[in-house]
């Protein structure tokens, strides 16, 4: 089957899990549902992940509601994320949002709705999807309205639904009852696909300057100047992520040499470069197959088809039919269940270190 199109981006033409579910049409928030039901140990732990993100938001919020919103539809919208989309559209219409204010949403900061902040904040968030990096200019427009905590709320929220994105595309629930009203389903605006495809691509000279690390991890970085960023804002989500690389060592499918090459594939894109040049010191071999990429002399045919679906999940945010029919050769469903979420997380990382500071 062909790939499809929806909000303007490609997305598998066929299903990559059986949905369990007895529902034709999806239910809202309810697409996470599939993932868990195929890969509990896994899956269910993410899942606690975000949902403890999401909940402290409501219960303890950082950033103000409507910023969160603006965030979340932005970036859902950018990244072809149409479950989280769906889910958003029905909390706008609950702070009673009309058709305008989605049309807005899909034309971006320059549309003649939003006031200066509103716009910087939407500003952030296209120049994250693009280049993981907010630009020192919108960076001081926003601190003249946020703090220097809600501004890291900002871009970790931002890298969050991107991940959100790569999950629900890889793993849609069924039809979705769509929320979205007639006016703002005309609306001409297109998101910006795909992202750039302008890997950050660090240099070999960087590894040997490295320190080694000191044991395996998977979902926690090596470089602990990342796991003291993240804990600022939230300790109690850093926790949960030392606990799923707990789960993960004794759990996860997919094999250690080929985790660290989809975890340096996605480094060797997006950053932070200190993880990259910690875990290139640890595993010179991986790090110099996934430079010279797919198409270079050393890859196998199973690191070929691995690192061609970490530069499609990087800049479309789901794995085309061709790559995934490559790599059913070589993996199990659930193997590549565990990628996503896994590849997914070190961009969030890159967004935190690209931006800190």
């Amino acid at each position: 089957m062909s790939e499809q199109v929806e909000l303007g981006w490609s997305r598998p033409g066929s299903p990559r899990l059986r949905n369990p579910l007895p529902w034709r049409f999806a239910p809202p928030n309810s697409e996470i549902v599939v993932p868990v039901l195929h890969h509990f140990t896994i899956m269910g732990t993410w899942t606690m992940l975000v949902n403890n993100i999401h909940l402290l938001a409501i219960a303890h919020p950082i950033l103000p509601i409507a910023d969160w919103e603006l965030i979340a539809l932005r970036g859902s919208w950018n990244c072809g994320g149409r479950f989280e989309w769906e889910n958003h559209v029905l909390t706008a219409k609950v702070l009673r949002k009309d058709a305008e204010y989605l049309v807005a949403i899909k034309e971006g900061p320059s549309a003649a709705l939003w006031n200066d902040r509103q716009a910087a904040i939407l500003t952030a968030v296209d120049e994250l999807h693009e280049d993981q990096l907010v630009s020192e200019a919108t960076k001081q427009r926003l601190l003249g309205y946020l703090s220097p905590r809600q501004y890291r709320e900002l871009y970790s929220v931002g890298a969050m639904y991107e991940v959100l994105a790569m999950v629900n595309n890889f793993c849609p629930p069924g039809e979705l009852f769509d929320f979205e009203p007639r006016a703002s389903r005309q609306s001409p605006a297109r998101p910006r696909r795909p992202r750039k495809d302008r890997p950050l691509a660090p240099q070999p000279a960087e590894i040997a300057t490295a320190t080694p690390p000191s044991g395996p991890h998977i979902w926690v970085p090596h470089d602990p100047e990342i796991t003291a960023e993240f804990a600022l804002n939230h300790p109690w989500t850093a926790w949960i992520v030392r606990r799923i690389d707990g789960v993960a060592a004794r759990r996860m499918k997919l094999g250690p040499d080929e985790r660290e090459l989809a975890i340096l594939r996605m480094l060797w894109r997006v950053g932070p470069v200190g993880e990259w040049s910690m875990r290139s010191a640890a595993h010179p071999e991986t790090a110099a197959i996934v430079s010279a990429g797919p198409d270079g002399p050393e890859a196998t045919p199973a690191q070929a088809a691995l690192m061609r679906a970490v530069d499609e999940l990087d800049t479309e945010y789901f794995i085309s039919d061709g790559t995934w029919t490559e790599l059913r050769r070589h993996f199990s469903v659930k193997q590549l269940l565990e990628v996503v979420p896994l590849v997914g997380n070190y961009r969030v990382y890159a967004a935190i270190m690209n931006n800190r500071g």
